[in-house]
């Protein structure tokens, strides 16, 4: 390969001779930033946590680099990721990084001297985290969740004026950003118990669906229903129960118990979309069992 070919011209040129090197060097990135989040946290785990601050941001901010790097915004016809795809990610990451750095870095000054009175570059951060946040979640889970936050935000913003029981007291767009990226937003509760226990016992989960456990608890429950009229979906019930007390994801609850229950279901007669609909009946109910209980039980127990 010449010279020429490795130029960082070519390697920016959309559809170039390098296009999928430069895909591969962004998933690259992207596996990188979430292998560290599970590193993190059992580091922080064996040595002790940081400040709350450090601890949450440095998941988030990994998180957000995962997202941007694996989850393309802007592709070609041919489905190659474009320049606009790596100019816009450099944005993201750039303001991520600002929020991240700012943020933990001016904390213990923000929470002692600023509470209330925020000063511009806490208002710039703000803004900036906020607005990065958003299309994180948009990229990972489409316009549904985008579009309720941004309701949300609407409703904080323009509230005063609503009719009724809607009506709220007015908040300046100061105290929206503040409130929005503070402890009372994207740094609180539900960030804390996703760090703190929701992402602890996820990657117990995955380390002992490694080890077999998985295939112990579809064995375990084949033997519990042995014999039984509707063992089939009993099987698939007891199976998706356990498993999802060890990893608390409904998909991969489906995907790891459905592989061995749904073609049973349908050998003893059930039909295809039944037997679908107990797996993934099950393994939504799976998510709520403890100790994982999915995010939104230590969510209600810390509010």
């Amino acid at each position: 390969m010449s010279v020429a070919t490795l130029s960082p011209l070519n390697f920016l040129i959309p559809n170039g001779p390098d296009h999928r090197l430069y895909f591969r060097f962004i998933q690259i990135v992207g596996i990188i930033a979430s292998a560290l989040i599970p590193a993190f946290i059992i580091y922080t785990q064996l040595a002790g946590r940081f400040p709350s601050e450090v601890q949450y941001g440095t998941v988030l901010y990994l998180g957000l680099i995962a997202i941007f790097c694996l989850y393309p915004a802007f592709k070609s016809a041919e489905g190659h990721r474009t320049f606009l795809d790596l100019l816009f990610n450099l944005v993201l990451i750039a303001g991520a990084t600002f929020a991240y750095a700012y943020f933990t870095d001016q904390y213990d000054d923000i929470a002692d001297m600023r509470e209330g009175l925020p000063n511009q570059w806490d208002l710039a951060c703000y803004l900036v985290g906020s607005v990065v946040v958003v299309f994180g979640a948009h990229r990972a889970e489409g316009w549904l969740l985008t579009a309720v936050v941004m309701l949300a935000i609407i409703y904080l913003l323009f509230g005063h004026v609503m009719p009724g029981i809607l009506e709220h007291r007015p908040f300046s767009m100061d105290r929206v950003l503040e409130i929005s990226y503070g402890y009372r937003g994207i740094f609180g509760v539900a960030l804390g118990a996703v760090v703190d226990i929701v992402l602890v016992f996820v990657i117990l989960g995955v380390t002992l669906r490694l080890t077999g456990a998985g295939d112990f608890f579809n064995d375990l429950a084949l033997i519990l229903t042995r014999g039984k009229r509707s063992g089939p979906a009993q099987c698939a019930i007891i199976a998706s129960a356990m498993f999802g007390s060890i990893n608390g994801s409904a998909p991969a609850n489906v995907a790891s118990t459905g592989i061995l229950t749904i073609p049973m279901m349908r050998r003893a007669g059930y039909s295809g979309r039944f037997a679908g609909g107990v797996e993934a009946t099950a393994s939504c109910v799976g998510q709520i069992m403890p100790p994982v209980m999915g995010v939104g039980a230590f969510i209600m127990s810390d509010v």
